[in-house]
Parts: C-alpha cells; sequence; structure tokens
C-alpha cells in the first residue's frame, strides 16, 4: 500500500470511530522544554495510576 494510500485509510477510520480530526506525523524525540516538562510531570506524580508512564518513559521522549 502506497504511503498516501495509508494515510487517507487512517484518516477515514478515524473519523469514522468519531474523531474530528486525525493527522499524522513522523515520530521525534522531544524538544528540550518539552522533555523537561514531561519529567516534571511525572515527578509530580501527574500520571496518576498510569504507571506505564512511568515505565515506558523514556519511549515517551523518543519514539523512534
Amino acid at each position: 500500500m502506497r504511503r498516501a494510500d495509508l494515510t487517507s485509510s487512517i484518516r477515514a477510520e478515524a473519523l469514522k470511530l468519531g474523531f474530528f480530526k486525525a493527522g499524522i506525523v513522523p515520530a521525534r524525540s522531544l524538544p528540550p522544554f518539552a522533555e523537561n516538562h514531561f519529567n516534571a510531570w511525572l515527578a509530580n506524580g501527574f500520571h496518576g495510576r498510569m504507571e506505564y508512564m512511568e515505565r515506558q518513559a523514556a519511549k515517551r521522549r523518543d519514539p523512534r
């Protein structure tokens, strides 16, 4: 499947599921200001009972 076709299929499915908008972007590491914010968010316990956020923090900082 071509990339454009895959993108169209994903967007169509998202809209069908009730999303207002859907977009596709390349996976990149967080910029420094966002990484600092994410680290503080975790340190303050704002992730609540979502323990996976802390367990998988490296993946959240850089999904590549």
